[in-house]
């Protein structure tokens, strides 16, 4: 993989191995589309294809609604989420040399009323919806799993998660839909561990030693062996039918990286294993989270959220929320850059 090689190299200089990375993706329930007169093999690939799709997917108890067709802010735990609508929208970050922050640009204030016409128009509004989801709090089983919503926009790591609600018939793509302006385009942005070996430590043959085990096959045969009974015990524990399905996001390394394709993928029920074709296929072109964040990353996911929250909540419009965001930002931004050039 090669964008988080590309996260971990600075000026030329490779600092650091990644382990593992995942990406977005975009799930549906088949059976709430096959409901509604819609191709359960065929996601959206649009956003036009989602508005289209919401309110036939939406089901009223009078005027309740009681099933979201699709709600932008589910999961309400990832706070990110505004991110991977900009880049539907061929948003960036950062411009090229990673000096200025862009997260108040054309697409990424359109990509964030889009997000506020969806729950307005399709989720009876963000109170009502933000509530909806607040009642699955604490729960194990979140709206989706439990069929109360019928897309969503969430990680590759769900795909083995939802295989243990055997009345879920689910699928996904991590091909993520987009905007029509930019519309053909392949988009997704992956993020996971790496290992650093601390300049300062007296062990760096030990680090070393280490690293080189932690993203290799061998890696792999032991956190499987142990990962695949801790999916046994948990199916027992949950009287699941059928066989356990282990599906873990797999390590970037790609020797390893064929192990997992051959010891636990080859093994999937062919709607898992396809799903999982498809994310591996996704990591070939999406963008690592370092070449997102920058030099202030900590800011940006902070400027991510609070543009988020105050769009939301209607304290802000999405223009207003987003320049105060990028405000705070660039000037981490700037300061980053100081340092790192006084050094």
């Amino acid at each position: 993989m090669a964008g988080p090689i590309a996260d971990l190299t600075w000026q030329g200089t490779l600092y650091g191995l990644p382990h593992t990375a995942g990406t977005r993706y975009f799930f549906w329930n088949r059976t709430h589309f096959e409901e509604a007169g819609l191709d359960p093999d065929v996601g959206p690939e649009t956003w036009d294809d989602i508005m289209e799709m919401a309110p036939q997917l939406n089901k009223m108890d009078g005027d309740k609604i009681v099933r979201y067709g699709f709600l932008p802010h589910f999961p309400p735990g990832l706070s990110d989420q505004l991110l991977i609508y900009a880049m539907e929208n061929g948003g960036f970050s950062q411009s090229e040399d990673g000096r200025t922050n862009l997260i108040n640009t054309e697409p990424w204030v359109e990509a964030l009323e889009w997000c506020v016409h969806m729950i307005d128009e399709f989720g009876g509004g963000n109170a009502a919806a933000s509530s909806f989801m607040e009642g699955f709090a604490g729960q194990p089983v979140d709206p989706f799993a439990q069929g109360q919503v019928s897309m969503c926009s969430y990680g590759n790591w769900m795909i083995g998660r939802y295989a243990k609600f055997p009345d879920l018939d689910y699928d996904g793509t991590g091909l993520m839909p987009v905007s029509a302006a930019n519309e053909g385009a392949q988009v997704n942005w992956s993020c996971g561990w790496t290992f650093v070996i601390d300049p300062n430590t007296e062990l760096v043959e030990q680090g070393w030693e280490f690293m080189k085990w932690v993203i290799s096959e061998d890696y792999v045969r032991a956190a499987g062996t142990v990962g695949l009974e801790l999916e046994k015990e948990e199916w027992a524990r949950q009287q699941l039918p059928g066989e356990p399905i282990f599906a873990p996001t797999p390590p970037v390394y790609q020797p390893a990286m064929q192990f997992m394709l051959d010891e636990y993928y080859s093994v999937l029920p062919e709607r898992q294993k396809l799903m999982m074709e498809r994310y591996l296929d996704s990591e070939t072109f999406s963008v690592g989270c370092g070449q997102i964040a920058g030099l202030a990353a900590a800011e940006l996911w902070i400027g991510f959220k609070n543009a988020w929250e105050s769009a939301l909540t209607k304290k802000q419009t999405p223009q207003e929320a987003l320049d105060a965001s990028h405000a705070d930002v660039q000037k981490a931004l700037d300061a980053a850059w100081e340092n790192l050039e006084s050094a």
